[in-house]
């Protein structure tokens, strides 16, 4: 009897071991850094769909647009601002 729970108790640790090292694979995975590419021009119309849709909001933004990270599209987000405003000279004198 007593060897029979010695031996679940090592099939259960050699079990959580490997299920361990999967989701440590699957954890390490998922925050490998996405590949730097230029932002394509369906990537910039889904996100300013997205900002429509959730305004300033970059977790959610960033689940829409998942090949880029939350830093990616704050800095897309703000050259987008700065690109949409009018600049005009404004005389002091």
């Amino acid at each position: 009897m007593q060897n029979q729970i010695s031996a679940a108790l090592v099939s259960n640790i050699q079990l959580m071991q490997e299920i361990h090292g999967y989701t440590h694979k699957i954890q390490k995975a998922k925050y490998t850094a996405p590949v730097k590419l230029r932002w394509t021009q369906e990537e910039t119309d889904l996100l300013e769909r997205a900002i429509q849709m959730f305004g300033h909001d970059i977790t959610r933004i960033q689940r829409v647009l998942v090949s880029k990270t939350s830093k990616q599209i704050y800095f897309r987000m703000h050259y987008l601002n700065v690109k949409q405003q009018k600049f005009t000279f404004v005389n002091n004198d």
